[in-house]
């Protein structure tokens, strides 16, 4: 049997007379209803009172002991119990970063991370969402990611300013060091005088790493011919292996291409020093918590897996890197 709603006086019920009535319902009892929601009995009577004139039906027998639903109560009871569970539902997916996981988390990290420390800090923090999505593409680990909503997070080494709406929470900062194949054997005091004895490989213009590494060597007056140009780091170091040239790269970017170390040679830069910073980057008021979360998982995971190794890699040039305190709000490790 239909229920006749006067569809106008809907709009004025709250969410909070539809959870009375389901908890009524459920329990059988205004006053067990009343213990559950952790209210007075009287507030329940008059939360369905309230729903009752809205509807213009009566829910309950108030005549029966204890209280039974009436022909509407029981037609209405299963809307008002679905809603309340949407609800519940919708509560949890804006409380990221409470106990409750969220459906969807979508992480964009560089690529030296992603493939050195991701798979740590993943299983660290892989309780935190029934889905993943990871991208560590030059489009999603940049903060245009971020403020087009195609990543939820992104821990990168792009420098782009960040907007005040955004919270930039450190990793680590990494120096840049020099490579060289292990049989050059020329000498040379500046990378200048560098550059004329031996070729230097380039990074595709994609990458944060060209950028940064172009400004510095502007900065310092090092002309280099470009010859070699290549759009992945793997591929520099693969080539400085070979014996092609030299190039300028980082410890993370050694440890994802480790098997290569012994025909490579790293040293300090001569001259000035460069470095790059990873930080994770999030919306403010959007999911602090995890962003918490995942800037501590990321420090562990990187202390625990990547520092002994890059110790054994570089034992002089590892104790350069720089590993960020986590946030003082982050949960407890």
């Amino acid at each position: 049997m239909p229920v006749d709603v006067d569809a106008p006086h809907l709009s004025s019920l709250s969410l909070r007379a539809l959870e009375v009535f389901a908890s009524v319902a459920a329990t059988g009892s205004m006053t067990a209803a009343a213990e559950q929601l952790g209210v007075t009995q009287s507030a329940v009577s008059q939360a369905i009172r309230t729903f009752e004139e809205a509807i213009g039906q009566r829910l309950l027998d108030r005549s029966m002991r204890p209280t039974v639903l009436t022909l509407a109560g029981s037609a209405v009871r299963e809307y008002a119990v679905a809603i309340v569970q949407q609800l519940r539902a919708l509560e949890r997916a804006v409380a990221v970063g409470g106990t409750q996981q969220i459906p969807l988390l979508r992480l964009g990290m560089a690529n030296t991370f992603a493939v050195t420390v991701g798979p740590s800090l993943v299983e660290r923090i892989r309780h935190v969402a029934r889905s993943w999505s990871i991208a560590s593409g030059p489009t999603e680990t940049r903060v245009e990611g971020l403020v087009e909503r195609r990543i939820d997070f992104v821990a990168t080494f792009d420098e782009t300013p960040v907007p005040d709406t955004f919270q930039v929470l450190p990793i680590l900062s990494e120096p840049y060091l020099l490579a060289l194949p292990t049989r050059f054997t020329g000498s040379f005091s500046t990378l200048q005088d560098l550059a004329g004895r031996l070729d230097m490989l380039r990074y595709g213009q994609q990458l944060y790493v060209s950028r940064q590494i172009e400004a510095f060597l502007e900065r310092e007056g090092v002309a280099a011919p470009a010859h070699y140009r290549f759009d992945t780091i793997d591929a520099v170091i693969a080539m400085v292996a070979a014996g092609l040239g030299w190039a300028l790269i980082t410890p993370l970017s050694l440890l994802k291409s480790a098997s290569l170390s012994p025909r490579l040679v790293c040293r300090p830069l001569p001259g000035a020093a460069l470095r790059r910073r990873l930080v994770l980057v999030g919306r403010k008021g959007e999911g602090e918590a995890i962003g918490r979360l995942i800037q501590r998982a990321a420090i562990e995971a990187f202390r625990a897996d990547c520092l002994p190794e890059l110790g054994r890699l570089l034992p002089d040039l590892s104790r350069d890197i720089i590993v960020a305190a986590p946030h003082p709000g982050g949960p407890p490790s």
